[in-house]
């Protein structure tokens, strides 16, 4: 029977002790990489030769490809740091008119090297214009927009933050409609009491938009505040203040 010598058991056990857990395979996962490539069909006309509502709200399709090296979660919400693709609206000089855009979901989770194609399996992405007035297209040039589209890892960062390319396409959006001075929204959710008796006092919480231009102050020389008028059923004034 053979038998080895204290020499070459101790080299043994230090090899053992020096080897990673897992075999000397085992390799440390490097930093996460964003990057994507774009795919967006005919869109290119859709927006450079269209006109858009401030306000409009739309759907386009859009491909992608998962260009990093960790896989992209969708709309599993058990997954932290799912990712949406969203954009952010400027004029045309680069300026920035609105960041942030609405989310909308991927329809699958998204492996690195895989594809999502505009036609045959797309992100659906519902776009808002925004609420402002551009500025109007320089001279010579009709547009007067610039939408970048961008992928965002909830939580985490926006793609274009780590490096990754945003896809942008020039565009017109109308002016937006002058707001009056003074209009409001008002919403009572049912709690304005269909009978009271004549003398009678009631009191009630209701909701008000400020839909206007004016800014309300609450004191100060020129106080907003809450008041009603009465009417009977054909509409003619009974009380006005």
């Amino acid at each position: 029977m053979k038998t080895v010598s204290a020499l070459a058991l101790a080299l043994m056990i230090l090899v053992v002790s020096i080897l990673p857990l897992g075999g000397p395979t085992a390799k440390a996962q490097g930093p996460e990489r964003y990057d994507v490539s774009w795919d967006y069909g005919g869109l290119l006309d859709v927006f450079e030769l269209g006109t858009f509502r401030p306000g409009e709200t739309f759907t386009v399709r859009l491909g992608v490809t998962n260009r990093g090296n960790f896989t992209w979660n969708a709309k599993d919400h058990k997954h932290p740091y799912h990712i949406h693709l969203s954009y952010h609206w400027y004029d045309a000089q680069g300026n920035l008119i609105q960041w942030e855009g609405l989310r909308s979901h991927l329809p699958r989770d998204l492996a690195p090297g895989e594809r999502l194609h505009p036609f045959y399996d797309p992100v659906e992405v519902t776009v808002k214009v925004p609420e402002v007035s551009f500025p109007p297209p320089r001279r010579g040039s009709r547009h007067n927009a610039l939408i970048r589209f961008d992928l965002v890892r909830e939580g985490v960062t926006w793609f274009s933050w780590a490096g990754a390319s945003t896809l942008a396409f020039y565009t017109l959006v109308e002016k937006a409609p002058e707001l009056p001075s003074y209009s409001a929204i008002y919403t009572d959710h049912n709690s304005t009491p269909s009978i009271m008796a004549a003398g009678s006092k009631a009191s009630f919480p209701f909701a008000v938009r400020n839909t206007g231009r004016a800014t309300w102050n609450r004191g100060g020389p020129n106080p907003v505040h809450a008041s009603y008028h009465w009417y009977d059923r054909r509409g003619k004034v009974v009380l006005w203040d």
